[in-house]
């Protein structure tokens, strides 16, 4: 099975990922399409000039990485942005089983804004999120929406009834995994993976502020639009 991880950003997807590599079943590949995105885009990222030197900007490319990575495995999840789905065909991902994981946009808006000051909708990404959600449930395929900040009050609980919906056993290893950064580590961990590398399991919840700064209430304001209808489909635990 390929579960396609449809996050926006600063929601987890890295622990995420972290968390299905410690499965003995699966390996992973950490925002395969961020090349693409890259070529057909002019959004700044502190990682382009090193991501566009190793990392696959072709879809062909990309989807032939995918098919070598599931040869040797049982199930490959694959950790993507919904915001680098930039001229993308959502078709790739009929066949997946697709999870789109939520977070309040007011706490993506004031994490994001550490690395790129002044966001827009593509970089949150919830907009293409809901369309891209939208499209594949229209043409059938599986889409499971879960919530970042339910998943950190209650990790074990809440990962149990995702694999239950998945229809893989649980393992409590996906709680854990080693220090430090990971050979699947895409190269800009080196700008937002600091604190997760120190890390060694899903962080301690801590209720934050969901207020942002005047100049990013206009975007809240949008987002919470897609935040909303999204949230209405999410996982009951």
């Amino acid at each position: 099975m390929i579960i396609n991880l449809m996050a926006t950003p600063r929601n987890l997807s890295t622990a995420l990922m972290y968390s299905f590599r410690s499965r003995s079943d699966c390996k992973v590949i950490d925002e395969p399409f961020f090349g693409h995105f890259l070529v057909h885009s002019d959004a700044f990222r502190p990682s382009r000039d090193e991501t566009l030197a190793q990392w696959p900007s072709k879809m062909s490319d990309i989807q032939k990485w995918i098919e070598r990575e599931c040869q040797d495995t049982e199930h490959l999840f694959l950790k993507n942005m919904a915001s680098h789905h930039l001229g993308v065909d959502f078709s790739y991902a009929l066949g997946y089983t697709n999870i789109f994981v939520l977070r309040h946009p007011g706490l993506i808006i004031n994490s994001f804004t550490k690395g790129v000051v002044t966001p827009n909708m593509g970089d949150i990404g919830l907009e293409l999120q809901h369309e891209i959600y939208d499209e594949l449930l229209t043409h059938g395929a599986r889409c499971i929406v879960i919530d970042s900040e339910e998943l950190l009050q209650d990790p074990a609980s809440y990962l149990a009834s995702l694999c239950a919906k998945l229809g893989i056993p649980w393992q409590p290893e996906m709680l854990i995994w080693p220090k430090g950064p990971k050979p699947e580590d895409g190269p800009w961990a080196k700008y937002w993976y600091t604190n997760l590398h120190s890390s060694t399991g899903f962080q301690t919840y801590v209720k934050k502020s969901r207020k942002v700064r005047a100049e990013h209430q206009s975007l809240l304001d949008e987002c919470m639009l897609h935040y909303r209808y999204l949230s209405s489909h999410k996982m009951s635990v």
